[in-house]
């Protein structure tokens, strides 16, 4: 199964590389805007805040919308707009699904952070790095056991999240390691692009590192983006198709 997530995922990248463009690359440059202003209006304490809040309302927008065109372009081949700013029904099921993600990871999130600052004064370092590290593991596996709510609400599929945690059995670790190889080489690539944007910047050339910055920073945002999806979508519909090739009356497949 590694190897047949890995070399599909990599595939649906390579050879779609321009939709994830396409679906990320309006809403890239809209949060290139808000952020250059909040940047700017540093020196101004109301703007500011408003401007950061906007800026988070619209994160969330976005990675909705990105993650919902991703997965119906993986799932259902329906292709994107030339201007991908797309808020509809199934994005507001799919921003709701992120939420109630993250909600669920926030308990174990909170666990690791009180195991770290209840144990660390006593407990040998050696012993605390196992013991983090194993539960930071587990964070993982549930985030991936649980992940298939996002793809399956943005094709209309009916998919508790119990549901979910049962079917992805087997799928979090070949999920997890494909998406640390396919992003290793892309961080290191664009991490030292972004490395030099610095070091012009602090040659003195401003405009021309921020450039830099802004255009690499935000290559590395929609790549590594578009690779997270991009396993999940082949990892659900590795599984729907054979939930489906099993029983095509399952509940799940019912569109709401």
């Amino acid at each position: 199964m590694y190897s047949d997530i890995l070399h599909q995922s990599a595939t649906l990248i390579r050879q779609n590389i321009n939709i994830a463009f396409r679906i990320a690359g309006s809403w890239m440059v809209i949060m290139l805007v808000i952020n250059a202003l909040t940047d700017a209006s540093e020196g101004i304490p109301g703007l500011n805040i408003i401007l950061a809040l906007a800026g988070f309302v619209l994160s969330l927008v976005s990675g909705a919308s990105i993650a919902s065109g991703w997965h119906r372009f993986g799932l259902l081949q329906e292709q994107p707009d030339l201007i991908h700013l797309r808020f509809g029904l199934y994005e507001r099921r799919v921003l709701w699904r992120m939420v109630q993600t993250a909600l669920i990871l926030m308990g174990p999130i909170i666990g690791i952070i009180l195991v770290a600052m209840m144990f660390n004064t006593f407990v040998p370092h050696i012993i605390m790095v196992v013991l983090l590290a194993g539960l930071t593991v587990l964070t993982i596996a549930l985030m991936y056991r649980i992940s298939f709510i996002v793809p399956a609400s943005a094709v209309g599929h009916h998919l508790p999240v119990a549901e979910a945690f049962r079917i992805s059995k087997g799928y979090a670790g070949p999920m997890f390691v494909t998406t640390l190889l396919l992003s290793i080489p892309v961080i290191l690539v664009l991490g030292l692009a972004i490395a030099g944007g610095y070091q012009i910047l602090a040659g003195g050339s401003i405009i021309l590192g921020f450039v830099v910055l802004a255009v690499f920073g935000t290559l590395l945002q929609i790549i590594t983006t578009t690779i997270g999806l991009a396993v999940v979508t082949v990892a659900y519909k590795d599984v729907a198709e054979k939930l489906w090739a099993e029983n095509p009356d399952n509940p799940m497949f019912a569109q709401h």
